[in-house]
């Protein structure tokens, strides 16, 4: 496979595993769930549309900076209620390093995107490759030390939720679905399709981890989604 594409178009891809998945993991860590789904998914078309204006020489439509600076304003918004609100709790001041994991994130996501739609791959063929490298990539890091594993002290209850829902469902039936969207209607369309999971990961996130929003970040999903 890389002779067939190149070895940079396929680091492109492998972005999209293990870096993306550390990074919004990374990102957890400091800002709510609800801040993760409009900053990933809500400037992946951002991301998007930037690198091929400026690496592939795109042209760029008013229409489309228009939508571009409206999602650039959503990101203002949280990154700007996170920084500016003093009255805030010690660890809701810690936001914006969350913040700027996701949007590292959402960048790498765009660089997967865009070696998607450039390579002549298959959708089953890049999902094996983004797993494949993942994987090896994490047993490097393990077997170096850099990261520790809690795995062999987890029961299988806690294990199999997240088996199912990362593993088999973000991993690889998400993973089949994006590259079958991208070339079915192209890496900056499927990108901007993204904008429906603001919603629903601040909505889940209410019930499901006991998350709530404040009005500005309310007001900052809902503009990144527009």
């Amino acid at each position: 496979v890389l002779l067939g594409f190149g070895l940079l178009l396929a680091l492109m891809i492998m972005l999209g595993g293990l870096p993306f998945v550390y990074l919004i993991s990374l990102g957890s860590s400091f800002a709510p769930a609800a801040h993760a789904g409009a900053l990933v998914p809500g400037t992946a078309p951002l991301f998007v549309t930037g690198l091929a204006v400026l690496l592939f020489k795109e042209p760029l439509p008013r229409s489309r900076m228009i939508g571009l600076l409206v999602i650039f304003s959503g990101v203002v918004v949280l990154l700007g209620s996170a920084l500016l609100n003093a009255d805030m709790t010690s660890a809701a001041q810690s936001y914006w390093k969350g913040h700027l994991a996701f949007l590292a994130a959402s960048l790498l996501g765009a660089f997967y995107t865009l070696g998607l739609r450039i390579v002549a791959i298959g959708a089953l063929e890049a999902t094996a490759l983004l797993s494949c490298g993942s994987l090896l990539g994490l047993g490097l890091l393990l077997a170096t030390g850099v990261v520790e594993s809690n795995l062999l002290s987890v029961s299988w209850g806690e294990i199999w939720p997240f088996l199912l829902t990362q593993g088999v469902g973000a991993g690889i039936i998400g993973g089949l679905t994006y590259g079958i969207a991208i070339r079915r209607l192209g890496a900056e369309k499927t990108a901007a399709l993204g904008s429906f999971t603001p919603a629903l990961a601040a909505l889940a996130a209410i019930p499901v981890l006991g998350e709530q929003m404040t009005q500005r970040t309310l007001i900052g999903v809902i503009v990144i989604m527009i």
